[in-house]
Parts: structure tokens; C-alpha cells; sequence
């Protein structure tokens, strides 16, 4: 059989003596596999699959023997460059968590509409939520998109389950009223993540936002913060820093002198914490540290806002991100419009703002209805 011969995982196409054309390709382990086909452009089309689905991350099992499982785990492979660290992670959950353990040993061939609603009312049994679930389901189309794209399946059968239907919003998003709030800054004023807290409530940052921040972010003198970066857990467990949710969350502050102050505080208690660490203090340039100089643990945060909200005597349900709900509904009942509200925040569209905070746009719409008709000089 002629060959026109190629580098390896590049592939070679010709003709076999029984009139039909094999396509192969090397691995990079070394492995062979061949694809045939009645015509040259077929075979040729089963290899650029086969090339496409190597480049992409995906493997080359035997058709028929792939399954659920392996589409998933390939497709995540796939996207390691292509998403951020804490998206793999959330993408790799949902798969460990919930479609492997219901799709993973089924064939992709048998792969069909009615067993993904069959996973996915396995999940409702099991208390999940619509919005995990309608997750599951975006997930699961993806990994099925990019199957088709690398000859794997036919079809999307994905494209074809029915979603779970949305579930409509429970009730308004928890915040501190004035009073609340104020009880809350008397309530964390000695505590170890009191500085935390007070910005978090008087800027309406993201946790992983105040986290991130440095020194060099901040600017007492002029009372400015520069939001640039995010911290989130990566992969192997530690804290790292990465960029912002958005290009809208990339944003400078105005502080507040509550935040100011906040700041002023952390500073001193972090000078005398470096001194206590002698040694053993790690400078690496964050705002918020831990005893010795390493960015504090989320988890650790959470915890201390919930012995928080028992000496305040708040209600227990509250979370640390209600703080950001609290800092909008304070500016927005002050007469702050949502557009600045929409920057402070870092939200991506103003929709976004409106829909969180929709409970309250009604009491801003009287609000300058009655101060339109005193413009006017209305009754």
C-alpha cells in the first residue's frame, strides 16, 4: 500500500489492496490507530477528526467502546487552558458530583435525551436545585458540542433534553438596615477580622476582591482602592490570586472613612503582628493577612462573621456576601442611582444590578416621583 508518509500525530492517508483507504495517525505514546473509508475524502475526513480531537485534549478510544465518562474527562482537558483555574474547578465538581456518577459508565452511542432527563430528575430526587441542575445540563451540551466537533457523536443528544425549569428568585437578597449595620462595626470592633468586615460592609467588595488586595492597591492619602485582582483556591487547595470576575470588576474606590479607617487599623494591627512573627513573617504585600503575613482563608472569615452575628445578635442566616447586599441597599436608599451602584459594585450590566436589587427599585421610583413633583411645585 502507498503511503504518503507524515510526522508523527500528523497522520498518513493511502490505499489498501481491498480498494479501500485507511487514514492513520501516531500518538504520542506511540500507539497506532487507523480509520477507513469507501473513498479517500472519507477516510481523510474520520483522520482530521481524529487530529482535532488530539490537539483539543481528547483521546482516541475505540468508538464504540467510548463512553459519557471518557467525553467528560477529555472535554475538561480541553478546557484546562481555556478557563480560569476556579471555573475547571466548579466544572470538575459537577462532573465528579453529579453526571459521572448518573452518565459516566454509559456508552455514547446509547447516549440519548431520555437518560440525560433521567439524570437530571435523579438529581431533583436527591434535593438538588433547578439552577445546579439547569448547570449540569449547559455542561453536558458543551461536552457534547465538542464531541460532535471531534467525530465522537453524530448528534448532540444534549441539545434535546428539556431543561429544568428556572426556579423563580425565593425572596429579596438579606441586608443590614442602618441601625443594623452600625450594631454590627460595634459588634467586630476588637475582632481579629474586624478591619475586613468594615470595608467589606462600607465598599460592597466581593470577599475574594478584599482578599486580593495590597498595599499598593490603597491610597490613604487620597482615599482611593484599586480593585485588580480576586483570590480564589486553586487546585491544589491554596489560596492564589487571579484576575477580577470581570472587566467591569476592575475598578477604583472612593473609601468611605468607615473603609478608611478600616484600613488605618489593619495597618497597625499588621505591624504589630510582623513583630510577633519575627522571622517567621512572610511580606508579601496583602492588606488582609493571616499571623504571619499570609492572605486569609476565606473559610476562616466566614466563620468568625458567624460568631460575628451572634454578639450583634443579627440573625444567623445572614452570610458574609450579604454585606455586599447591605452596602447597595445603604446606597441606594441613601439616593444613589443603580448606574453607580452598577461601578461600585463591579456588576458587568446594569440589568444585573436592577434584577438583585429589584425589590427596592419601586421605593426609588416614589422617591423621585416625589422629588420631581417638588421640582415642580407639586401638592
Amino acid at each position: 500500500m502507498a503511503q504518503k508518509k507524515r510526522g508523527n500525530n500528523e497522520g498518513s492517508l493511502g490505499k489498501r489492496k481491498d480498494g479501500r483507504w485507511e487514514a492513520r495517525v501516531t500518538l504520542p505514546d506511540g500507539t497506532r490507530r487507523s480509520f477507513y473509508g469507501r473513498t479517500r475524502e472519507e477516510a481523510a475526513r474520520k483522520l482530521a477528526q481524529a487530529l482535532r480531537a488530539v490537539q483539543e485534549g481528547g483521546s482516541l478510544a475505540r468508538p464504540g467502546r467510548r463512553t459519557v465518562g471518557d467525553l467528560l474527562d477529555a472535554w475538561l482537558q480541553a478546557k484546562a487552558g481555556q478557563v480560569r483555574p476556579g471555573t475547571l474547578a466548579s466544572y470538575r465538581w459537577l462532573v465528579d458530583h453529579h453526571l459521572r456518577p448518573r452518565l459516566g459508565a454509559v456508552r455514547l452511542a446509547a447516549l440519548d435525551a431520555a437518560r440525560i432527563e433521567a439524570a437530571l430528575a435523579e438529581m431533583r430526587r436527591a434535593g438538588r436545585s433547578a439552577r445546579t441542575r439547569i448547570y449540569a445540563l449547559t455542561l453536558l451540551r458543551q461536552a457534547c458540542k465538542a464531541g460532535v466537533r471531534w467525530g465522537w457523536l453524530g448528534t448532540n443528544p444534549a441539545t434535546l433534553a428539556h431543561a429544568p425549569k428556572a426556579e423563580e428568585r425565593p425572596h429579596a437578597p438579606a441586608f443590614l438596615g442602618p441601625d443594623e449595620a452600625r450594631r454590627f462595626l460595634h459588634a467586630v470592633r476588637d475582632d481579629a477580622y474586624g478591619p475586613l468586615f468594615a470595608f467589606l460592609l462600607a465598599t460592597g467588595c466581593r470577599l475574594g476582591e478584599a482578599l486580593a488586595l495590597r498595599w499598593a492597591d490603597v491610597d490613604l492619602d487620597a482615599g482611593l482602592v484599586a480593585i485588580t485582582g480576586t483570590l480564589r483556591r486553586g487546585p491544589d487547595g491554596r489560596p492564589e490570586r487571579g484576575e477580577p470576575k470581570t472587566a467591569r470588576s476592575r475598578r477604583t474606590l472612593v473609601l468611605p472613612a468607615v473603609a478608611l479607617e478600616a484600613f488605618r487599623e489593619q495597618r497597625r494591627r499588621q505591624a504589630a503582628a510582623r513583630l510577633r512573627a519575627g522571622s517567621l513573617w512572610q511580606d508579601l504585600g496583602y492588606v488582609f493577612t493571616s499571623a504571619v503575613g499570609t492572605p486569609v482563608d476565606g473559610r476562616n472569615a466566614r466563620r468568625a462573621f458567624k460568631a460575628a452575628l451572634a454578639r450583634a445578635g443579627l440573625p444567623p442566616a445572614l452570610r458574609l456576601h450579604d454585606l455586599r447586599h447591605s452596602a447597595a441597599s445603604l446606597l441606594l436608599a441613601q439616593g444613589a442611582d443603580l448606574r453607580t451602584v452598577m461601578e461600585v459594585l463591579g456588576h458587568s450590566q446594569i440589568g444585573v444590578t436592577a434584577d438583585v436589587y429589584v425589590h427596592l427599585v419601586p421605593a426609588l421610583k416614589r422617591d423621585a416621583a416625589a422629588k420631581l413633583d417638588a421640582a415642580l411645585g407639586g401638592p
